[in-house]
């Protein structure tokens, strides 16, 4: 572990915008981010539920995903990519294991969950290199309580009060919200959660989960 830890402070400090450089080969994916605008000041980090192996945050046609694309509908980028609103935007997650639902470790049997709970090492590692010094974090890792994502509830109990711990108090927390105050996921496979709805704040939900 102290070893990717170096790597990913290295790929982090160094500028690089995908972690590891090849997800699919290794099948996770710690961070993906864009290119920076100089312009802007202020970055942005958003924390979904787990990663593609997209090593672009862009539209599907530019190796992006289904999420990123839908991302850029409401936080869009220039022709290099690199954020219209903030110096930098990057995507976490609470897994760095890539995959559709199916393809992740059972949660059901004993290997499988120890597997995932295992993966969250990574994430807190993650969380503590990156989220110190982002100015805004946009919660959208959907309801809690999801039929296609079992072990979410339990990671978000173990990994709640470390993000909240981690986000300074002058940085902001913010989510597109559900009827029941869950931060909305974007949508993907014509799912268009944010459609109509603006960002609000949302640091009660790493208080009240």
């Amino acid at each position: 572990m102290a070893a990717l830890i170096y790597e990913l402070q290295a790929a982090w400090d160094d500028g690089e915008l995908v972690f590891p450089k090849d997800p699919h080969a290794e099948q996770k994916r710690w961070f993906l981010r864009t290119p920076v605008n100089p312009a802007n000041s202020r970055d942005l980090v958003f924390i979904g539920i787990n990663p593609s192996s997209a090593t672009q945050f862009a539209a599907r046609k530019l190796g992006g995903d289904p999420t990123t694309e839908m991302v850029l509908k409401y936080f869009p980028v220039g022709e290099d990519g690199s954020p219209l609103g903030w110096r930098s935007m990057t995507i976490l997650n609470l897994l760095p294991l890539i995959g559709q639902p199916r393809d992740l470790p059972c949660w059901d049997s004993g290997s499988g969950r120890q597997k995932i709970l295992d993966s969250i090492d990574i994430t807190r590692q993650i969380l503590r290199v990156i989220l110190p010094k982002c100015h805004c974090v946009h919660l959208m890792w959907g309801t809690p309580n999801d039929k296609n994502f079992p072990w979410k509830s339990t990671v978000l109990k173990q990994l709640i009060p470390e993000i909240d711990l981690l986000i300074s108090a002058d940085h902001k927390v913010q989510a597109y919200l559900s009827k029941k105050e869950h931060p909305l996921h974007p949508g993907f496979g014509g799912l268009a959660h944010w459609r109509g709805k603006q960002p609000h704040g949302a640091c009660h939900l790493l208080q009240h989960q």
